[in-house]
């Protein structure tokens, strides 16, 4: 598998198999690429809203249509909980290959 620094894999619809999970990995074990979830995207309403990760692991929420689209601290208990933000269901997770510059 080729070298890459961002992943991101668009869930179809509501029937999609797929859950967030915090980490990634690709690669037989002498070529492991392990990737973690940084964004969540969601589509709906006319805007998109998203759940962003920062560097020291804390989740923040977007809409901008929130105090002018200055993100939020957020708490997050699990992966499963990023499926929802309001009344949108997601649309893109997005991650980050460990190890690399953002």
């Amino acid at each position: 598998m080729p070298e890459t620094t961002w992943v991101w894999i668009e869930l179809c619809d509501d029937v999609s198999p797929i859950t967030p999970s915090s980490c990634l990995v690709f690669g037989l074990q002498d070529q492991r690429q392990v990737c973690a979830l940084h964004a969540v995207i969601y589509l709906g309403g006319g805007h998109f809203t998203a759940w962003l990760l920062d560097q020291s692991a804390t989740w923040w929420n977007y809409n901008g249509m929130w105090r002018f689209g200055a993100p939020r601290v957020d708490h997050i208990e699990d992966e499963v909980d990023l499926l929802k933000n309001g009344d949108r269901r997601a649309a893109f997770l997005v991650y980050c290959r460990v190890g690399c510059p953002d």
